[in-house]
């Protein structure tokens, strides 16, 4: 909002100015994906050294779609992904303050109104804080769910639902691209194959370095290693779960996996 005013301040009216409209939409997108890409190297560099936070930055910032996709504009994906990183980052630290199931809740809940997939996060981190400390659910409840009921509110006024999403009107939509009514109408394994290993959506195909995450999610599960990250995995396969059954799994007119990118 603040670099908007500020374009606004000195070219006036926007929507008689198309193209700084959109270059200060791609501005706001990059830095979005630039706080994420911060938020990756703090959590990195808690847990290794420098020279590996550095590359492991590096390799997230220009070899993932985060660079191709989420920092060319103002999409969805570049608020979710910065919400999503620093949500991530107050749910994960190891030194973590009281304050930071707040942060967190308040985070992850602004992130549902940009990309409501990551309610899903939301649902899997009260879940784990509530298993650990009853204190830090409660922190986590006090952040999350004014926003949450200001949300639900919103979507009962337009869609008739609280649980009803903006995302999800688009039964016309479906029909046009695939014949069938239905948002999540695509066969799981299809919609797997597609944005994991297709030639122009396959995550392992435009991020192939991403393939050893299976390593490391095995570290995670069988070695008990960096035990906080095990939520992650859990939020992390559902979102993946229901963008594989998304009729729309391609997501466009795009390269990369363009549904899957929040998740990188």
């Amino acid at each position: 909002a603040p670099m908007f005013w500020f374009a606004r301040l000195i070219a006036g009216d926007l929507r008689e100015r198309a193209d700084l409209l959109w270059w200060t939409g791609r501005l706001v997108g990059a830095c979005c994906i630039a706080g994420s890409v911060a938020c990756m190297y703090l959590m990195v560099r808690e847990r290794t050294n420098l020279s590996i936070a550095v590359v492991v930055s590096l390799l997230y910032a220009f070899g993932t779609s985060v660079w191709s996709t989420s920092s060319q504009g103002l999409w969805q994906h570049s608020t979710n992904t910065l919400l999503q990183s620093l949500a991530i980052l107050a749910f994960t630290r190891p030194s973590s303050s009281k304050e930071s199931p707040l942060w967190c809740g308040v985070l992850i809940s602004i992130g549902a109104w940009c990309r409501p997939t990551s309610a899903i996060y939301a649902v899997v981190f009260f879940i784990s804080y509530l298993r650990t400390d009853w204190d830090k659910a409660r922190r986590f409840v006090v952040g999350s769910l004014p926003l949450a009921v200001c949300l639900a509110t919103f979507n009962y006024q337009m869609f008739g639902s609280p649980f009803r999403f903006a995302q999800s009107q688009m039964g016309s939509l479906s029909l046009e691209k695939t014949g069938q009514l239905g948002v999540f109408q695509t066969p799981l394994i299809e919609g797997a194959a597609g944005l994991l290993f297709s030639p122009s959506r396959g995550l392992f195909i435009h991020t192939p370095f991403l393939l050893f995450a299976a390593a490391g999610a095995w570290m995670v599960l069988a070695r008990n290693r960096f035990p906080e990250f095990k939520p992650l995995l859990v939020a992390t396969l559902g979102v993946w779960l229901l963008e594989f059954k998304h009729f729309d799994w391609w997501g466009g007119w795009s390269f990369g996996c363009r549904h899957l990118v929040d998740t990188t």
